[in-house]
C-alpha cells in the first residue's frame, strides 16, 4: 500500500508526458468550425444581384442584343478554400491551381478599409461545402450569350477556338454584407485574364469596394 501513491504519480506523469507529445507531432492547424447553410436557397438574390453589378461595371460585352459578343458561362464555378500550412522546411507553398489560402481572401490585396474579418473564417471555410457548380438564374441568362464550361472545354480539348467569361460563386462573410468573386477571360492558350472583386452591400444595394487582378496570360 505505501507505493501505491508512487505508482499512481508515475502514471500520471506518463499519461502527462503522452498528451504533450502528441499535440507537439500533430500539424499547426487552426481549428474552424462548421456553419451550415445552404447557398442556392439562402443567397440566390444576392448572387444575381453581384452578377449583375459585374457585368456593367466591367462592361462586359455578354448581352443577346449586341453583335460579336462574347459567351458567358451559365454556370459558377466553386472555389476551394485551404488553411495554409507550413512543410517541412517551414515555407508554406503555393495553394492548388483554382484554390485561394483564406489568408489571400481575408488579408491581401486590401486597402486599408477592413472588408473580412477573423469572425467570418468559420463561415468563409463552411462554403467549401457549396457545390462544385451552381447555374445562374435563368431571369439573368436569358438576356445573355451563354455557354457551359464543358462546352469549352471540348473546343479547347478539340485544338478550337475557344473565347469566354467564367464567373466564380461569391464568397461571403458571416453578416451576408461582404462577398469576394473572381472573374475569369479565356480567349487562348496565351490568351486571357483573371480579376477579383471584393464587394460591399451598402443601403442594399451591392457595390465593388476593391479588385485586383489574380492571373494574365
Amino acid at each position: 500500500m505505501k507505493n501505491f501513491p508512487i505508482t499512481f504519480v508515475i502514471l500520471i506523469l506518463i499519461l502527462a508526458s503522452c498528451s504533450t507529445n502528441k499535440r507537439l507531432l500533430e500539424p499547426n492547424k487552426t481549428r474552424y468550425d462548421k456553419i451550415e447553410f445552404n447557398i442556392e436557397k439562402d443567397l440566390n438574390n444576392d448572387i444575381s444581384e453581384i452578377i449583375e453589378v459585374i457585368i456593367y461595371k466591367e462592361h462586359l460585352n455578354v448581352s443577346k442584343d449586341n453583335l460579336n459578343t462574347t459567351k458567358l458561362c451559365s454556370e459558377l464555378k466553386k472555389i476551394t478554400i485551404d488553411v495554409p500550412i507550413e512543410d517541412n522546411q517551414g515555407v508554406i507553398p503555393p495553394a492548388a491551381p483554382g484554390n485561394r489560402y483564406i489568408t489571400t481572401i481575408l488579408y491581401d490585396h486590401i486597402s486599408d478599409e477592413i472588408l473580412f474579418s477573423k469572425k467570418d473564417s468559420s463561415f468563409i471555410l463552411s462554403q467549401n461545402s457549396n457545390p462544385k457548380r451552381i447555374k445562374i438564374e435563368r431571369k439573368i441568362t436569358e438576356r445573355l450569350n451563354t455557354t457551359t464550361f464543358q462546352k469549352e472545354l471540348k473546343k479547347i480539348k478539340n485544338g478550337e477556338d475557344y473565347d469566354f467569361y467564367e464567373m466564380s460563386i461569391p464568397i461571403f462573410s458571416l453578416d451576408k454584407q461582404t462577398a469576394y468573386i473572381e472573374l475569369d477571360y479565356r480567349c487562348g492558350h496565351l490568351c486571357g485574364n483573371g480579376r477579383a472583386f471584393y464587394l460591399r452591400k451598402i443601403n442594399g444595394k451591392w457595390k465593388i469596394i476593391e479588385d485586383f487582378r489574380t492571373w494574365i496570360s
